[in-house]
Formats: structure tokens, sequence, C-alpha cells
């Protein structure tokens, strides 16, 4: 067998074995190398095969899947590695800025890089679950497209190196932030009587609606004007909004300091003139937000 037929799975914490258990059940020769060489062994009955040194595991695979702790982990691993001709599969976090630095160098080693981001739990790999985010040439993912395929998942997010980690920040950051809101929204509601089974359905009818309404604001924004007159929510009414409600919890005794970062939001916009815009318009002004 030569380097190119196999793969090379660096790093087995939870998610790197679950990709390492996608690839042996899609009959994959892989090897594997681990810090802490027990992890890799453990996949030896099931037909991995393991390496003393990451640059050892390197040579036997012509795609390099790297799950470590981060992307200067990644470069420091592969030091000593021979990665010509090699596309190294990156699947750990990081800035965009580092993502294509990693990028530069591993094109000086003769090596294409595809920018991956898994969002999903380790069970979910090679499931019909998974979803896996990329980044990179499409020609680079071709070759390798059998493990990507064994992953599950795949969604190409551009050609471009950073693409991933700039959209994957969106979306932790919407994680977060939804997650939090759901949990004090819920937690109001418990406060003021409302039953909890009626309150988590309404607030995920309501979040389909509020991503309906953004969709539909960010074509407005582009001047792609809704036929038939569509009424729209204005910002002003918003944050009229957003003052009567926050008062009323206020009154309560209920923290409000998640609705008065909205209610923020909402007023710097309509007093830099966004008054009839729609919720989407809040974009204009939140780079100056964030500088103050």
């Amino acid at each position: 067998m030569t380097g190119s037929d196999g793969v090379a799975v660096l790093g087995l914490g939870k998610m790197g074995a679950a990709l390492a258990e996608a690839l042996l059940a899609t009959g994959h020769a892989v090897t594997l190398w681990n810090r802490t060489a027990a992890k890799a062994e453990a996949f030896v009955g099931r037909g991995a095969m393991v390496a003393e040194e990451p640059a050892d595991a390197v040579r036997a695979g012509g795609i390099v899947v790297a799950c470590l702790d981060d992307v200067d982990t990644c470069r420091e691993i592969l030091t000593d590695a021979d990665l010509r001709g090699r596309v190294l599969l990156q699947v750990t976090s990081g800035t965009p800025e580092e993502l294509r630095a990693l990028e530069s160098w591993a094109v000086e080693r003769g090596a294409e890089l595809v920018e991956g981001m898994i969002l999903v739990y380790p069970s979910e790999i090679g499931t019909d679950r998974s979803r896996i985010l990329y980044g990179g040439s499409l020609a680079t993912i071709e070759r390798a497209r059998s493990v990507v395929d064994a992953f599950g998942g795949f969604v190409h997010v551009g050609p471009e190196i950073g693409s991933v980690s700039s959209l994957a920040l969106a979306v932790r950051a919407f994680y977060l932030i939804s997650s939090t809101t759901l949990v004090a929204c819920l937690d109001t509601a418990q406060r003021l009587g409302a039953p909890v089974d009626k309150t988590l359905e309404e607030l995920r009818l309501q979040q389909a609606v509020a991503f309906e309404g953004v969709v539909a604001s960010q074509a407005w924004i582009r001047g792609q004007r809704p036929e038939g007159g569509t009424e729209r929510v204005t910002l002003t009414r918003l944050a009229e909004s957003s003052a009567a409600v926050g008062g009323y919890l206020t009154a309560e005794g209920i923290d409000t300091r998640l609705l008065d970062a909205a209610r923020h939001h909402l007023e710097m916009a309509v007093a830099a003139g966004e008054a009839e815009s729609p919720i989407g318009a809040v974009a204009r002004v939140l780079g100056r937000s964030a500088r103050r």
C-alpha cells in the first residue's frame, strides 16, 4: 500500500476517535497517531495501523486529518512531516487569520489545505445527522471525497480558506446568544406564571417567525421591496416594544440585561435614521456599537 491510498488521523479525542471510527467503518486504510498511544492502539483490532510519530502517520496517508487542540498544535505536530502532495484536512477550530496562515504554511510544504468545521456531536459523525462545513478548492476536496463522504453531512461554504471559520464564529455566537436568551425567556415565563410546555411551543414558533423576518428584511435592505404592500415591522415599533416589555419586567424584578442589549441596538439604529427600516438595518450600526 502506498501513502496515497491511506488516511492518517492525528488526534484521538472524542471527535478524532469518531472520525477514525467512520473511516474504518467505510473500509479506509487508516493510520492513527495520538500523544497517548493507548488511545490509538484501541483501534488496532478494528484494522487500524498505529504510528509512533506524526511523520510516520503522514507517510501512510495521502489524506491527513488533523483533529488536534488548535491550529498552532497542528503546525507543531507536523513540523517534521513530509506533506508534499498531500491533502491536509484541518477540523480544529481557529480564527480566519489562523486558518489562512496555516494554508500558507501548508502550501510552502507542498500540501493543499481543506478547512473543516464539525457542527455535530461525535456520535453523529457518519450518520444522516452529521453536518460538517468545508472551505477550500472543490478540486482539492474531490481528492479527499471518500473521506468527506465517510464523515457525512458535507456542506461546501466556499473556495476560500477562512470562509468556514468566519461562518463558524457567527454560528457559535448565534448558538450562545439564542440558547441563553431562550433560557432567560423561559425563566421569565415561569416567574410570571405561564406553563412551561406552552411557553416552549410559542418560543419555537416565534423563533421561526423571527428568522423569516430577518431573511425578508435582508432582501428589503438590498432594494428588493416586497410586492403587494406586505407589512413590515419597523425599528421604531420594535424599539417601542422592547422599552414597554423591559419596563414591565423590571417592575416585576426580572433581569432584563439581555433585552436591554437588544433595545440598545434598536434605539441606536432609530437614532441613526433607520426608524422606518426593518430589523436587518440594525447591521448598519453594529460596527459603531462594537467600537464604543
